[in-house]
């Protein structure tokens, strides 16, 4: 069996100081992004009210915190930012 299916997908992008990021899908369920972070550069602390964040590292290395705890991080990671 082989299964097709075709949509068209509306990406938004941005620029940042850090880098830059593409939004795919928004919605009340789920939202994707890609965040390209120039090296060097770091993110302001993440904190969401409602919602937790699920982060897979794709390519390179840095460091997170996550509750005040800092970890190292490479291409493969998860890491969930709770609500």
């Amino acid at each position: 069996m082989i299964l097709f299916h075709c949509f068209f997908v509306e990406v938004y992008s941005e620029k940042r100081p850090w880098g830059s990021f593409e939004k795919f899908n928004e919605n009340e369920q789920c939202t994707v992004k890609l965040l390209y972070i120039k090296p060097g550069s770091r993110l302001s602390l993440q904190y969401h009210n409602n919602r937790k964040e699920f982060w897979k590292i794709v390519k390179g290395s840095g460091t997170v915190e996550v509750q005040n705890k800092k970890s190292s991080i490479s291409e493969g990671d998860n890491i969930v930012i709770p609500s």
